[in-house]
Parts: C-alpha cells; structure tokens; sequence
C-alpha cells in the first residue's frame, strides 16, 4: 500500500501558514491581555476571559514552536523523523521508516505545550457554562462561591 508523498514545497508552505495562524493568534491574544491588563475595570470584569486568552497564547506559541521544529527537521533532509520517506531513497534501496513510540512523543516539550494549550480553554469554557448553570439555578450558592 503506498502512501502519497507531499513535495518539500508543499509542505513547506502547509508549515508557512500553520506558522502564520500562530503569529495572528499570539498578536491578537496578546494585544487583549495588555489592553485587560492596562484598565483595572477590565481586568475585574474579564477574569475568566484573560485566563482563555493566555491558554490560547500558550497554545499559539506551541503551534509556533512546533511549525518552527518540522520546518527545520524538513530543511536539515531529516524528513524520517516526521514519518515520510523519499520515492527515490526507496527505488534506490529498501529503507524504513522508523516512527517514533508514544512514550517518546509525550517526552517532547512542545507536544506538552500542544496538549496543554488545547486542553485549559476547553476547561475554562467548561467552567465557565458550569458557573453561569449554576448562577441563574442557585442564586446563593453562586454568591458563596464567587471571588
């Protein structure tokens, strides 16, 4: 079973705009959080909204970091290590490819910074629904528990 081969240009390119949605997302989040940060009526009032914006700053800034690791692993002719092989390595001689266990990717750390940033939004959403439930069902337990 063969399986089709992108040309270095094209995933060059695919990097250059996962890189690029990075560098908008850290601006942006960026920009938010020292506008919050700067008035102090703000920065009461939008929390929870500063805590989502850091944790997607945190997970642009490891998109960034790992479209930065794949262009170089793709420009220094390492293209094993991502799991693909070149069509003419493999007319020229069997080779294989050797993938990396689990245990191994989870040691890397922007796969932590990927994990990470993609799992605190979710749970902060979570709270957040969960804190809104809970102030329009019990009024006073919601005024017991807000800080």
């Amino acid at each position: 079973m063969t399986r089709a081969i992108l040309t270095d240009k094209a995933l060059s390119s695919v990097y250059f705009v996962y890189m690029g949605i990075a560098v908008f997302g850290l601006v942006t989040n960026t920009i938010f959080l020292m506008v919050c940060l700067c008035f102090k009526k703000l920065r009461t009032a939008c929390r929870l909204y500063m805590a989502i914006a850091f944790a997607d700053t945190v997970l642009c800034f490891a998109f960034l970091t790992t479209g930065k690791l794949y262009m170089l692993l793709l420009g220094s002719g390492k293209r094993k290590t991502l799991g693909y092989i070149r069509r003419r390595e493999l007319e020229a001689k069997p080779t294989y490819v050797v993938y990396k266990s689990s245990s191994a990717c989870a040691g890397e750390y922007n796969v932590a910074l990927l994990t990470f940033g993609s799992l605190c939004p979710a749970f902060l959403t979570l709270y957040m629904g969960f804190e809104r439930f809970l102030s329009v069902k019990s009024i006073w337990i919601w005024n017991m528990l807000r800080w």
